[in-house]
């Protein structure tokens, strides 16, 4: 009993924000080894990177920023400080989708014109 309270891990912080690493550096992977293909001749690869680079980077911004609020909204148990820490984390994620997107559909619309 006394070592399954010292091994609790799913009750540390530092877990959910390692699984955002990873999910960043999964999706820069992915994008790199896909701009590495495109650059030696794979043309078989365009259309699905022109889709994972314009819109991977917005949803994973998303998910992030959606995460981190959740983390500051929910979790009572961390201090003032944190909480505070993740809500502008969360929040300025959430900016930067958006900026993102609204660029993206701007450059769009001038490039069909």
């Amino acid at each position: 009993m006394f070592f399954a309270e010292k091994i609790d891990v799913l009750g540390f912080g530092w877990m959910y924000e390692a699984i955002l690493v990873m999910l960043f550096l999964v999706s820069a992977v992915d994008a790199v080894s896909i701009v590495k293909s495109l650059k030696s001749g794979g043309e078989e690869l365009k259309e699905y990177a022109q889709l994972c680079i314009k819109y991977l980077k917005i949803l994973m911004c998303i998910f992030a920023g959606g995460f981190f609020l959740l983390i500051a909204a929910t979790y009572t148990e961390y201090d003032t400080a944190t909480r505070a820490i993740h809500g502008v984390l969360g929040v300025l994620l959430l900016l930067d989708a958006a900026v993102s997107l609204w660029l993206k559909l701007k450059y769009r619309r001038k490039a069909e014109k």
